[in-house]
């Protein structure tokens, strides 16, 4: 990706980033609500364990882009996407 196209959509690719990592955590904390009220009392009830992981990881990722701050944030991701280091 180009340098400029990036700086055109930086503020979109942010709140993309934002906007995902709060689906994930919302839908797989629903799915993790239905597979633990299904499989509750049988042997598959540890499995709900990997299916909660990406709630983590997504609420982790979700305070470090909150907290990190939305410029450093712009420009991991402008390094990241295009290349450049600038």
């Amino acid at each position: 990706m180009r340098k400029e196209t990036f700086n055109n959509y930086k503020n979109q690719f942010y709140f993309a980033l934002l906007a995902f990592t709060s689906f994930v955590a919302i839908s797989f904390s629903y799915m993790t609500s239905i597979f633990w009220t299904t499989v509750e009392g049988t042997k598959y009830s540890l499995l709900t364990y990997l299916i909660a992981a990406p709630v983590l990881f997504s609420v982790l990722i979700l305070f470090a882009v909150i907290f990190v701050g939305k410029e450093q944030i712009l420009q991991e991701l402008s390094e990241f996407l295009t290349g450049s280091r600038d």
